[in-house]
């Protein structure tokens, strides 16, 4: 999740908590409980409809500020097939499109692409119905007990991997924490944090960076 957690800092600044709402529940593998399905349904609920609602307050704003969601769905504990994974999710006012909000999502995947190999691909982009049909999916794969054709089709589609996982197995997606983090900012913001960094590899305290090959 090195990914996401850059394109945060590089967004909200490093070490003001203010700036971000957070969300974070734990989706438990164990047979137990439907009731603990039902709350997280709700949970999700509450969360796919407050980003709804953030979509209609962009287009009543005049100005370029944007909402910016960090997903993040870490593996259960022990051993598992999935990694783990993590999305940046920008949504924005485009005034020229049908319909305005537009979301684009910022990836890497250990082991398969970097976020220079996602930009690339350049198919990143959803208008707000595709991006409502995007939660559903991923909804799917932190809650569902066993993995899907339709699950198989959403991992290789939106995780922009090959393969996924051996349908009819159990869902190795579900099982640890899945949370969101969102905040509301602007160009400027991102240009005051660009600064900021600038001025930082300048300092005797910025970290030595080894390639690793």
């Amino acid at each position: 999740m090195v990914t996401r957690d850059a394109l945060v800092s590089s967004i909200f600044g490093i070490g003001d908590p203010e700036k971000l709402k957070r969300l974070i529940f734990s989706s438990k593998n164990e047979s137990t409980l439907t009731k603990t399905k039902k709350t997280n349904e709700h949970t999700l609920g509450k969360a796919w409809l407050l980003i709804e609602n953030n979509s209609k307050l962009l287009k009543t704003k005049s100005f370029s500020n944007f909402f910016a969601y960090s997903f993040g769905l870490t593996p259960s504990s022990g051993y598992s097939s999935f990694p783990g994974h993590a999305f940046l999710v920008i949504q924005y006012l485009d005034k020229q499109a049908e319909f305005g909000i537009h979301y684009r999502i910022f990836q890497s995947y250990l082991g398969e692409f970097c976020l220079r190999d996602c930009l690339k691909k350049n198919n990143n982009g959803l208008n707000h119905s595709k991006f409502m049909v995007f939660l559903k999916g991923l909804q799917d794969c932190i809650l569902s007990d066993t993995w899907t054709n339709a699950l198989e089709t959403f991992y290789i589609k939106y995780f922009n991997v090959k393969k996924g996982f051996a349908i009819g197995n159990t869902n190795p997606c579900k099982g640890g924490d899945f949370g969101i983090e969102w905040g509301i900012t602007s160009m400027d913001d991102i240009l005051i944090q660009n600064e900021k960094f600038e001025s930082f590899k300048q300092s005797p305290d910025f970290p030595k960076i080894e390639a690793w090959h």
